[in-house]
């Protein structure tokens, strides 16, 4: 039994970091999250972002590619038992959409509203995507 967790879109992995240590820069970064045990690779070219996943404790894999295309983002990746997964995640105003299937096969869909920084905040960051699924089957 353990937890599956699947990040559907990758930058929330730079803006949610607090146990992972990570080296490189530019375009290649490589990471360990010493809470987790995992350990994954994030490479960024063009409007494609690609992660490779490896737990160094259980020895189980996964993977996704992100391709962004205007206020698209299109999600495809394997979970660590090898099984397919996608979503689509599109950004309209301060609204966000995001609809897939899981690694199980179900079929979801969730809308997030997005509030919009006051003169006193920080800029408003439209490529924050922080959807994330979990999966707790016992398998």
């Amino acid at each position: 039994m353990y937890r599956r967790l699947f990040v559907f879109l990758i930058p929330w992995f730079f803006v949610h970091q607090s146990f992972a240590n990570c080296t490189g820069s530019g375009s290649i970064k490589t990471c360990y999250d010493t809470q987790t045990g995992n350990s994954y690779t994030v490479s960024e070219f063009g409007n494609s972002t690609y992660v490779t996943g490896t737990n160094l404790r259980t020895g189980h894999t996964w993977s996704q590619t992100s391709n962004h295309i205007g206020n698209t983002t299109y999600t495809n990746g394997l979970d660590a038992d090898g099984r397919p997964w996608n979503s689509t995640t599109t950004h309209i105003g301060n609204t966000v959409y995001q609809n897939g299937v899981d690694s199980d096969g179900n079929s979801f869909s969730n809308t997030k509203i997005i509030q919009q920084p006051t003169d006193n905040e920080q800029d408003f960051d439209s490529d924050d995507d922080s959807f994330s699924s979990f999966d707790d089957d016992d398998d």
